[in-house]
């Protein structure tokens, strides 16, 4: 994994995510179980909550990281795993750049992406996780230029 950051890489890391997360989304949505949809709203509210208390903390982003898995985990293999585990390692480091600068903007997404869920719709899911990602992006972009000497 490349250690210096960049605009580029940026970009690249959520075109993946965006590619990866959402194909996985659109087809694990109409296999939820009642019981996935229950785990899937403990974390929700556990990402909320954690949000709530300290935004930038060590427990927000293991609730955040559980929520957008268990989004994935029907369909999602050992493969996409390990893929978006690397992909959340590097937006992480973007997101801890931009706390610096602007509050994280997009935990209110968690919760339509969820209601999007709890109906199975996978074209719905798919929209509302695309739309989350894109905004992150665009605050990390926004943030990144904020950051950068003119």
């Amino acid at each position: 994994m490349p250690t210096e950051i960049s605009l580029s890489e940026l970009e690249e890391v959520y075109a993946l995510r965006r590619m990866i997360e959402c194909d996985a989304a659109r087809r694990s949505a109409p296999n939820y179980t009642d019981e996935h949809l229950s785990q899937l709203e403990a974390s929700l509210v556990a990402l909320e909550t954690t949000h709530a208390q300290d935004r930038h903390g060590e427990e927000f982003f293991a609730a955040h990281g559980e929520f957008h898995w268990l989004l994935l985990q029907p369909y999602a293999g050992v493969y996409t795993e390990r893929l978006l585990r690397q992909l959340w390692a590097a937006s992480r480091r973007y997101i801890h750049m931009s706390i610096a600068t602007r509050p994280f903007p997009t935990v209110g997404h968690h919760r339509e992406i969820f209601e999007a869920a709890l109906a199975r719709d996978a074209d719905l899911v798919t929209t509302r996780l695309d739309d989350h990602l894109r905004i992150t992006e665009d605050s990390l972009k926004d943030a990144w230029v904020t950051r950068s000497p003119a």
